[in-house]
């Protein structure tokens, strides 16, 4: 398993413990409340994103944007709370401005 310490790239530093590995799937995997729908692909496309990983795929590989302050403070928050220090829903809400930000965000 990688240790990852940025969304951006995943660094092979040391296995990670059992537990953490169990938290860190628990927290890509758990799904919103309420998805958020953007439009985003070629052709462009609705999609819905409601976890932490499909977020973080969008921002890290289809995002419209290659910076912005609210791309950077999103892929900060997902970060974090894959580290454990943030709650997902925080990841959400900056997910959404970052999607306004790329007017790319068609429902939260």
């Amino acid at each position: 398993m990688l240790q990852i310490f940025d969304l951006t790239r995943a660094v092979i530093t040391k296995p990670l413990h059992s537990l953490a590995r169990c938290a860190l799937r628990w927290a890509m995997n758990l799904s919103w409340k309420t998805p958020v729908i953007i439009t985003i692909g070629e052709p462009l496309a609705e999609t819905a994103i409601s976890t932490l990983q499909a977020a973080a795929w969008a921002l890290i590989e289809d995002w419209p944007l290659e910076d912005g302050p609210a791309l950077d403070h999103a892929l900060v928050v997902c970060t974090a709370v894959m580290d454990g220090k943030r709650r997902p829903e925080e990841a959400r809400t900056a997910f959404v401005a970052a999607a306004s930000e790329a007017g790319i965000l068609v429902r939260a």
